[in-house]
């Protein structure tokens, strides 16, 4: 649905407070997902503790970290995991910053 039109419809099936206790950027909601799937969504994670929903945003950059450090892996089986580190390095922060900081990353490709 196009943007547009997704706001329009957002504003024509919800009040002004409703939208906004669920979401202070309506606009943020993913095109695939319904307006009531968001509000319930939204809905779960406001019940759910500060503290529950940190732990959570851990678990899933861990599981992100683990994900890039296994795509290294699979471009480079070779690589020890100083090797797997330091492409990761250069694939995250650019040539510039990572080898000023880890000379030794100009030996692997990211």
């Amino acid at each position: 649905m196009p943007s547009d039109l997704r706001r329009e419809t957002i504003a024509a099936t919800s009040s002004p407070s409703t939208i906004e206790s669920v979401s202070a950027n309506p606009a943020a909601i993913p095109s695939d997902t319904s307006v009531e799937a968001w509000r319930r969504q939204m809905a779960a994670t406001a019940r759910r503790t500060i503290p529950d929903r940190l732990d959570e945003w851990a678990q899933l950059n861990r599981g992100v970290a683990r994900m890039a450090e296994q795509a290294v892996h699979r471009c480079h089986p070779d690589y020890d995991d100083r090797q797997i580190f330091l492409a990761l390095v250069r694939r995250l922060y650019g040539d510039d910053l990572a080898l000023e900081v880890w000379p030794e990353a100009a030996a692997v490709e990211p």
